[in-house]
């Protein structure tokens, strides 16, 4: 298998991990800061291949179309929030409302 092939190879197999990666995932469990932790992995290793790196509004959209349930509605496409902040705001909006033990009656 040539370099060339080797790379193509790899970002295939990227992009579907990147695809298959959702939150919340009712199959696979966990919490918000381990699937963005997860999420700029993956963004990471495409990166050392192809030595480019995502705009921000690109890695926003990618970001939003990960999400599920709560998270999509709150944060996906044609929400209030869509339109509001960038791509490390969208993160930080993401902790904030779905962190491990906050508090039931407490507001983003």
């Amino acid at each position: 298998m040539s370099q060339k092939e080797q790379y193509l190879t790899s970002l295939q197999i990227l992009a579907q991990q990147l695809t298959q990666s959702t939150f919340p995932d009712p199959n696979n469990p966990q919490t918000v800061e381990e699937f963005i932790n997860k999420f700029e992995g993956i963004l990471q290793a495409i990166h050392t291949i192809t030595r480019d790196d995502f705009s921000p509004m690109v890695k926003t959209t990618m970001l939003r179309a990960q999400l599920r349930g709560e998270a999509a509605a709150r944060f996906g496409w044609g929400s209030f929030a869509m339109n509001t902040g960038g791509y490390d705001s969208l993160k930080e909006a993401l902790r904030q409302e779905f962190r491990e033990g906050k508090d039931e009656g407490s507001d983003m």
